[in-house]
């Protein structure tokens, strides 16, 4: 160990230097910056190519079975917004935030191509909804599509977490091929366990109409989490009543509460 205040940053360099020539050749140095790291990496694995293109006007969210619509912003509003591979049909969502939609896409391409770099030079990589982007490049799926689907500029912060939780516990849901996004425990579980069950082979809970071949099946969504059934949703949205649960929930001013329905027949 070197240190102390005669050692200077040319001499802790020409040591770290001398460090790295006695050590064994199949040693990676780490260095102070991960950048460099990447940066070295990315000169000698072969890197697939990777895609994040914006929706064609020619497509829309429903080619890929997802209730989504194209919305228009300003370069700097938040928005809510997809990526979906055009392959695996997998789905990551969420929100810009701070950053500009364009600018939140070159820091995920970056990203998935750091993780693609370290991947290829035999280094494993954390699960992160980028490690299982790269996965899917790296079996030759390589091109997403993204789009805003929703204006949030002139909502508080407060509002901002909760539709974003929203959005990404009703994509869990909608989507069957499932998503890129990593669960934090004890959030979103009850949308994510409930992405896995058939809610139609439940039909007692549905309620009948006018026939007996075709009932309805009413989740919501308040939060992020997953309620099967209204009763459940009422406290949670904290009303006193199905009806007023539902009329939040087909209004602009509750992001946060969202009506599923389900019809069988």
């Amino acid at each position: 160990m070197y240190q102390g205040i005669k050692c200077t940053q040319k001499i802790r360099k020409d040591l770290e230097n001398k460090f790295i020539k006695q050590s064994n050749k199949d040693f990676i140095n780490l260095a102070e910056n991960t950048n460099e790291i990447y940066n070295n990496l990315i000169k000698y694995p072969k890197i697939p190519n990777l895609f994040i293109l914006p929706m064609e006007p020619t497509k829309s969210w429903h080619n890929y079975d997802l209730p989504y619509e194209k919305v228009t912003y300003n370069s700097g509003d938040t928005v809510i917004y997809p990526i979906i591979n055009t392959h695996s049909k997998r789905v990551y969502i969420r929100q810009t935030a701070l950053y500009p939609l364009i600018q939140r896409m070159k820091f995920h391409h970056n990203a998935i191509q750091k993780v693609l770099a370290l991947r290829a030079s035999g280094i494993t990589t954390s699960p992160s909804a980028h490690t299982r982007m790269a996965e899917d490049i790296e079996k030759g799926q390589n091109i997403f599509y993204y789009s805003a689907i929703r204006n949030i500029n002139k909502v508080s912060k407060t509002q901002v977490s909760q539709i974003e939780n929203s959005a990404i516990g009703q994509a869990s849901y909608l989507n069957k091929q499932g998503l890129y996004n990593i669960f934090k425990k004890n959030t979103y579980s009850n949308a994510t366990t409930q992405s896995t069950k058939d809610i139609n082979s439940k039909p007692t809970q549905a309620k009948k109409m006018t026939s007996g071949t075709r009932v309805i099946i009413n989740p919501f969504i308040i939060n992020g989490i997953w309620y099967e059934t209204a009763i459940e949703a009422i406290s949670a949205a904290g009303v006193s009543n199905s009806q007023i649960l539902k009329l939040r929930a087909g209004s602009f001013s509750f992001p946060n509460i969202i009506s599923v329905k389900k019809t069988r027949r």
